[in-house]
């Protein structure tokens, strides 16, 4: 996955959207009760490796620390000490890797839309959740933090929680409305929806030999 940006800091050619704990985020060890209590020594090995790699090649990384709220304890998101918990397990992180500039963001959350919309995560809790890791981002680097909206019309859901931009996804069967990224404009988008002036960055779409891959990024720019 690639996304573009503007007004996000140090611009590189390529910027690479990379998953870090994807699925039931097994590097991150817990109590007997499930709480989250710290994070395996191969994370940072991992993340070393990675920025080598950024190094070497002169790459940017947007690292999804999470796929699905329902691929994770939903106490981690329900539950007010559990989520501090999180916070708390994930700050070293982000100080360890602090400023650095290979680390275009920290991308909280990979389409939370869906298991709100579908009634499996609260959405306050979602927000909360949300509003308290960007605030810990904050607290320990100058890194930029978002969530990947699995719509357009989704970043509704996270104004006013401390984002430093908006990366809704988009593909082909949104070709209608709000939702429909290569049919609308920013100030459309601003308006209609009442949301701040952080940038708006696609941060998902299809991209195959199939599509008319260049005219979609001209679109979107």
């Amino acid at each position: 996955d690639f996304c573009l940006s503007r007004g996000l800091g140090d611009v590189y050619k390529r910027q690479v959207r990379w998953w870090t704990f994807e699925g039931d985020a097994s590097q991150i060890t817990r109590d007997a009760s499930g709480a989250p209590t710290g994070l395996k020594p191969s994370v940072y090995t991992d993340f070393d490796a990675a920025i080598a790699l950024a190094n070497k090649y002169d790459l940017a990384f947007d690292f999804v620390l999470f796929s699905a709220q329902t691929g994770l304890p939903t106490t981690w998101f329900t539950n007010p000490d559990q989520r501090q918990e999180l916070a708390n397990v994930l700050a070293p992180l982000f100080d360890h890797y602090k400023n650095n500039p290979r680390i275009l963001a920290w991308e909280l959350l990979n389409e939370p839309e869906y298991d709100i919309w579908g009634g499996k995560i609260p959405e306050d809790a979602a927000q909360a959740t949300v509003k308290l890791l960007a605030s810990t981002v904050h607290a320990h680097t100058a890194n930029a933090v978002t969530v990947g909206s699995a719509t357009l019309d989704g970043v509704l859901m996270w104004t006013g929680l401390g984002l430093d931009f908006y990366a809704p996804h988009w593909y082909d069967h949104m070709d209608t409305g709000l939702q429909c990224a290569r049919c609308v404009d920013v100030p459309t988008v601003r308006t209609t929806y009442g949301i701040d002036s952080i940038p708006i960055v696609v941060g998902e779409f299809q991209g195959t030999p199939e599509t008319d891959t260049l005219q979609r990024l001209k679109d979107f720019r």
